[in-house]
């Protein structure tokens, strides 16, 4: 997804990102109450900070300024 992005983006730009994700990556685990709506699609696009943040620290041409979960993820 970033690779594509990159060439979009003016020199000193900035990508900002909101995706929805986990508290913890629990691969085949999957806690009961979630069982019902977990699926191969949303296995390979939901994940933890911890995930997408290892994912783009591999990418050159991405300096991570600030990742986080939304203020928003503690009152859900």
């Amino acid at each position: 997804m970033l690779p594509s992005l990159i060439p979009f983006v003016k020199k000193g730009g900035y990508i900002a990102v909101a995706i929805p994700g986990i508290k913890y990556e629990f691969g085949e685990n999957v806690p009961d109450e979630m069982k019902p709506f977990w699926n191969d699609e949303v296995a390979r696009t939901i994940h933890s900070l911890g995930w997408w943040k290892n994912l783009w620290e591999k990418e050159k041409g991405i300096d991570i300024i600030d990742i986080r979960e939304m203020l928003c993820c503690k009152q859900s």
